[in-house]
């Protein structure tokens, strides 16, 4: 039996180029740049675009920044777009050395991108899930809560499922320390 490649009709997928964009009534979703490495094996790994993706609602502007290094083309994203809401950034699964230090970002990074990315709240992603790296599972949210706190920026962390809405409060708790 051979399976499919995609379980999404191919009228669903379509081939975006950075900055291309494409209505999905009644938002706006934008390729945006980002920097890792994308392929599937040792010779292939700048094969294809990484991007991140910018969407931008009737009201509201999001980012979800994906795996991604810290460079200029943060700042890239933000004079096209102006300043988000919420970007959700990468904070977890780095480390040890240097080597990730080009497609992924410190939590310290993290925060930078935040303030760079002129975002009301940050998101942290990738983190609480599983551990892949050889930090503690928890260390990214620690870290980043710590540099957040010093650029006096509101960190949002929900429950994995829980809803968070750009323009209502939300309050974060500390929920993983129960988890451990």
């Amino acid at each position: 039996m051979r399976l499919p490649v995609s379980c999404v009709p191919d009228a669903q997928i379509h081939d975006m180029q950075w900055c291309d964009n494409r209505d999905v009534r009644p938002i706006k979703i934008i390729c945006s740049p980002a920097r890792c490495y994308s392929g599937r094996d040792l010779f292939d790994y700048k094969a294809t675009l990484w991007s991140s993706w910018s969407i931008a609602g009737l009201e509201h502007w999001a980012f979800n920044g994906c795996d991604t290094g810290f460079t200029d083309h943060l700042q890239q994203i933000v004079s096209r777009l102006g300043g988000l809401d919420v970007p959700t950034i990468k904070v977890g699964a780095y480390g040890p050395g240097l080597s990730w230090y080009d497609i992924y970002m410190t939590r310290e990074n993290a925060v930078a991108a935040h303030a760079m990315l002129d975002g009301k709240r940050v998101l942290p992603a990738h983190w609480a899930t599983f551990n892949m790296a050889l930090h503690n599972w928890d260390e990214p949210i620690v870290r980043t809560l710590k540099a957040a706190k010093a650029q006096h920026i509101q960190v949002v962390t929900p429950r994995v499922g829980e809803v968070v809405t750009a323009d209502q409060p939300f309050e974060s708790d500390r929920w993983w320390e129960t988890v451990q």
